[in-house]
């Protein structure tokens, strides 16, 4: 009976399906069969118009859904881990150690994070009603429009901070303020954790936006990085993420745009592939396709036709990545440093009447031996008027160090000119109108020496850092109306369910 109902209910969907598209009733039983082998719910996939999407993309959402399963149970076995090593205990003892977690409803990463594995109950139940009195108060401050800065409260809300989170923040101190009178460490470290709880901003965002000396007015202009999912969530589909998450899918959708060669390599089958693809461009970039921010990209050089089957082989061990061509970067680009691309983060918004608006533009320039320009990798940011395409900021690190002229270089930043800014507006335009399911697009653009520009990969979640940090100016009001917040920020888009499976960031 249940067998047939779900046949049924199948092919109610197949029918609506069937009316959407023009297929037949079996066309549309088979792909939903196609989407239920994936795990994918049915009610999930019409949701999704998933009948517009191809079997890469699909295979690729299923894909971000089995990772997230995945990472959640890596997590539960890595404390299992921890509270084995630190105690001794088994392997059933630690897993029982870790439920008593719920009993005094702490989360994952709060119980072996601040040792509540090594403590005796009566010790956890006092953490624990620690852990709530701060929530609670937490609550009430966070919510008041009128506390000051210096209010006492603020200080004794940080006295009840746990452990863990005291040391992130300590050590964020540290590295941005270095050696600092203790009690100039606590007032900034108290008012770090006060400006998070209340606007969610990052310990990193404090020092980078210049928070200390800010009024409440100015700080409440930035965007946080936690806080751009609310805005792109509403312009940019779940298609769109999904796409931009896997960079071959990215190649495939939008392969015009990106100028090279780029191949897949998911295991042992693909290394041929790869061997062609090495014999062909013995100079090309690495990419791994589960990593982002720059992590784990390098450039291999091999010595031509001999190495190709080394390179593959140790390669093939790293799966999955991709392998891209080399781009060689215009002359008076490469002159700012020669090691790596320098590529300008190019964000376009298309607008419902279809124009497209190039926002906050800002260059991405490498520095020392390495070979990413990215924030995390220490590349320098420097902001690009959008009309002329002049650097128009001093560069700026997220270590928080200004630069004038480039370190390794010597080339002035502020009034470098772009090169051919016009042809890489037209370019972005093009780009945008390409890809409609991310209408806030952050495209990372490189100029290159003998193809003109070119996309080397595209974000549907772009941060905002670049665009902030280089003149400490928050970009709120600025990004709010450009899209008409007012209007949208309140409507249902549908797909709750399915950013809580898919979306880490």
């Amino acid at each position: 009976m249940e067998q047939n109902t779900s046949k049924t209910k199948r092919s109610v969907y197949a029918d609506k399906i069937s009316e959407k598209t023009g297929w037949t009733h079996e066309q549309a039983l088979n792909e939903l069969r196609y989407a239920d082998s994936l795990g994918i719910k049915r009610s999930l996939y019409y949701k999704l118009n998933g009948y517009e999407w191809t079997h890469r993309d699909l295979d690729a959402l299923a894909y971000e859904m089995q990772q997230k399963e995945t990472r959640e149970q890596d997590s539960i076995e890595e404390d299992i881990s921890v509270i084995m090593k630190d105690t001794g205990c088994s392997q059933d003892e630690a897993a029982e150690n870790l439920r008593r977690r719920t009993t005094y409803k702490l989360l994952k990463r709060t119980f072996t994070a601040n040792g509540c594995h090594l403590m005796n109950d009566a010790e956890l139940e006092a953490f624990a009603e620690k852990r709530e009195k701060r929530l609670d108060m937490t609550e009430r401050i966070a919510g008041s429009a009128v506390l000051t800065r210096n209010d006492p409260q603020i200080a004794e809300l940080y006295g009840l901070a746990l452990p863990a989170r005291k040391q992130r923040i300590n050590e964020a101190v540290s590295l941005y303020k270095g050696d600092i009178d203790e009690s100039l460490r606590l007032s900034i470290a108290s008012d770090m954790d006060y400006l998070n709880l209340k606007y969610g901003l990052f310990f990193k965002e404090y020092f980078l936006y210049g928070l200390e000396n800010k009024t409440r007015r100015e700080i409440e202009a930035f965007i946080p990085n936690a806080g751009r999912k609310d805005y792109l969530r509403k312009l940019n589909s779940p298609r769109g993420f999904i796409i931009c998450r896997n960079k071959a899918l990215s190649y495939e959708h939008l392969a015009p745009l990106y100028k090279r060669d780029l191949v897949e390599i998911n295991g042992e089958e693909d290394y041929q592939t790869a061997v062609s693809f090495i014999r062909q461009h013995g100079d090309f970039v690495f990419k791994p396709l589960d990593q982002s921010f720059g992590k784990g990209i390098r450039r291999i050089c091999t010595d031509g036709r001999m190495d190709a089957e080394k390179t593959a082989a140790e390669l093939i061990k790293e799966v999955p990545f991709v392998l891209e061509e080399t781009i060689i970067a215009e002359e008076s680009i490469r002159s700012l440093h020669p090691a790596s691309l320098n590529t300008i983060r190019v964000t376009t918004y298309l607008d419902d009447d279809g124009s497209v608006k190039i926002h906050l533009p800002f260059f991405k320039i490498g520095q020392k031996d390495s070979f990413v320009d990215n924030g995390g990798s220490g590349g320098i940011f420097a902001l690009i008027d959008a009309g002329t395409g002049t650097v128009i900021s001093n560069g700026k690190d997220e270590r928080n160090i200004i630069y004038g002229r480039h370190p390794d270089t010597g080339v002035q930043l502020k009034g470098f000119r772009i090169p051919e800014w016009e042809s890489l507006v037209g370019f972005a335009e093009e780009a945008a109108h390409m890809f409609p399911d991310v209408r806030y697009a952050g495209w990372d653009m490189a100029l290159s020496e003998d193809r003109g520009w070119l996309v080397v990969e595209v974000n549907c979640r772009t941060q905002f850092y670049g665009q902030q940090m280089c003149d400490e100016i928050g970009k709120k009001e600025d990004l709010e109306n450009l899209i008409n917040w007012n209007r949208i920020k309140d409507t249902e888009d549908g797909f709750d369910e399915i950013w809580q499976t898919i979306d880490r960031y």
